[in-house]
């Protein structure tokens, strides 16, 4: 499946740092190879301000809500995360761990935003969604309610939800099914 990547955590690497390196060695001289890794690290965390300047002035009437497969070392479970905002550029983080993590945002070819968190058990994907206008709140926590026994289909996210990625393709001049 296509996807349109907002940005990565784990895009710091070797290559990455090298790239740094030679373009501004000449501004820091004489630097250690750990101090061109915390500036490499540094400027992915730029990259992500970037992209969330770009985005912050899509909003939605209501919050967004983050659906969830977690990967444990017990197994794979359903879950959910109210985030508390509207805005999409609030929702880019650099992870929804305590621990140490790598996370990938992007948009897939449907216009929806999705992520995946690498950690020390498997990895969590993450799908970002918006309840429609007309779904009521007793509806919205019935939703929820699924989400956290499991029982949470396809279906009823379709149905009762909108993606949120269509917008940020809009910005980007990415090309998604309507």
């Amino acid at each position: 499946m296509k996807r349109y990547v907002i940005w990565n955590s784990d895009a710091v690497d070797e290559e990455f740092v090298k790239a740094e390196r030679a373009e501004m060695e000449a501004v820091y001289p004489n630097q250690t190879d750990d101090w061109w890794w915390r500036f490499a690290e540094d400027t992915n965390q730029e990259y992500l301000n970037c992209e969330k300047m770009n985005l912050s002035g899509i909003e939605f009437p209501k919050e967004i809500i983050i659906f969830a497969e977690l990967g444990l070392w017990s197994g794979r479970r359903q879950a959910y995360r109210k985030t508390h905002t509207n805005r999409v550029s609030d929702v880019l983080k650099t992870g929804y761990l305590r621990g140490p993590s790598n996370i990938e945002y992007w948009v897939d070819a449907y216009g929806n935003l999705r992520a995946e968190e690498s950690h020390h058990d498997a990895t969590n994907t993450y799908l970002f969604r918006v309840f429609k206008d007309s779904v009521s709140e007793e509806t919205e926590q019935f939703i929820l309610d699924k989400a956290a026994r499991g029982t949470l289909t396809k279906d009823d996210i379709t149905r009762y939800t909108r993606r949120v990625g269509k917008e940020i393709a809009d910005v980007y001049g990415w090309k998604v099914r309507s």
